[in-house]
């Protein structure tokens, strides 16, 4: 078996997931990929909703080699999810304010482990889901030191 490199990973997969939440009911109500289409603004009933979006990204061969040489972890695996957050206000997206800890890494292990199994291109849309409800719920770790990993949230 080949070496297993994460731009291969990526290549075949969305790198951005949105997802529509809805305060009222805390529960996502539709999901897009890649980007949010033309029409969303005029069929999509815009109060009381939250827009997710979840950007999947690899991590950087500057941060990696900074993380090696430091006492201190701060990362958690190769590829991580982002949270953003927006509101829809006078015709626009509204970015809101992101919380402390926005990012949940997939390990290493965990991604040879789906890459084996086959099932690597569908895991970033069934993950980005849960990292999206678990930003919406609290249930991401906000602890300074606590690395956030697929793992650990629920």
């Amino acid at each position: 078996m080949s070496k297993l490199k994460i731009s291969q990973i990526l290549e075949n997969t969305s790198k951005y997931y949105y997802y529509i939440y809805s305060d009222k009911d805390n529960k996502i109500i539709n999901r897009y990929l890649d980007n949010l289409p033309s029409t969303f603004y005029k069929t999509v009933k815009l109060t009381n909703i939250t827009i997710i979006k979840v950007t999947i990204k690899p991590i950087k061969k500057k941060e990696y080699i900074l993380d090696k040489k430091s006492p201190i972890k701060v990362l958690g695996g190769p590829i991580y999810g982002m949270v953003s957050t927006y509101k829809y206000k006078d015709n626009k997206l509204e970015k809101l304010k992101t919380k402390i800890k926005n990012k949940v890494y997939f390990p290493k292990k965990y991604i040879i482990k789906k890459w084996i199994d086959g099932k690597i291109q569908s895991i970033f849309l069934k993950e980005s889901k849960k990292i999206a409800l678990a930003y919406m719920n609290g249930k991401i770790n906000q602890q300074l030191f606590y690395i956030n990993t697929i793992d650990s949230i629920e």
